[in-house]
């Protein structure tokens, strides 16, 4: 197919991983943590970043496929974002804040399906939530939630690890200034616009949104009876509040 290095045995290497990659697919653009694994929560920042750029880099590795896939995860996935920020998915500002990532593109592939002003706010508001609340230090993202917040570290988290949160941006800024996305007129987000009601069914989610007070909700359906994720108390969170001083 096509995307490889340029080394002999390249094609072959890249086509196998590309099957195995299929075997993670749930359905419209969102894929598991492993062929049988659960919902992989790197879906809007991991997944559909990569795949972007694919798309653009050799469009005939599945670029049609890849780009329908994108629109597919993307317009539903726009109801998850609020003016206060993101409701779901990421540890830290690191990925919460790459949280646009899909919309961007999703924007620059088909501005009829989402709008460029539309993604732009989605931009917006998440960026202006990370940085009131103080994440930058000396102009680059810090690791933690709001701050800095070594509790929040992995022991995979490396010096460059809050440079993920740039990845709505770099999707952004690869539109040159006289693109729509940079052009066109703010729109509100959904939920900035009326309640609603919106089941994403590959996951398994259903979100409700109040126009009133901005406020998305995340119903995990699938997790009441899911043995990935029992209920019982998570120990890094015992841990950090037995940290935490009042």
């Amino acid at each position: 197919m096509g995307v490889h290095p340029g080394r002999a045995g390249d094609d072959a290497q890249a086509d196998e991983r590309w099957r195995r990659l299929e075997t993670f697919h749930l359905g419209c653009g969102w894929y598991r943590d492993g062929p049988a694994g659960p919902v992989d929560y790197y879906n809007a920042w991991g997944f559909q970043y990569g795949l972007f750029w694919l798309s653009r880099i050799n469009p005939s590795f599945e670029g049609a496929l890849l780009e329908d896939r994108l629109l597919s995860f993307a317009r539903p996935y726009l109801y998850l974002i609020t003016p206060q920020g993101f409701p779901a998915m990421g540890r830290s500002l690191d990925y919460r804040m790459a949280a646009p990532a899909p919309v961007a593109a999703a924007s620059l592939v088909d501005p009829a399906a989402l709008p460029p002003g539309t993604a732009r706010r989605a931009q917006d508001v998440i960026w202006r939530y990370f940085v009131r609340h103080d994440c930058l230090r000396h102009g680059v993202p810090c690791q933690g939630y709001w701050s800095k917040d070594l509790r929040l570290i992995n022991n995979y988290s490396g010096p460059a690890s809050s440079l993920w949160s740039l990845r709505g941006l770099i999707i952004a800024l690869s539109a040159s200034p006289d693109h729509a996305f940079w052009q066109s007129p703010e729109q509100l987000l959904p939920v900035e616009l009326a309640d609603f009601e919106e089941d994403i069914p590959a996951p398994g989610w259903r979100l409700q949104g109040c126009r009133n007070s901005g406020e998305v909700k995340l119903f995990i359906k699938a997790n009441a009876s899911n043995p990935d994720y029992p209920v019982q108390p998570y120990p890094r969170w015992r841990a950090m509040l037995s940290k935490t001083v009042i």
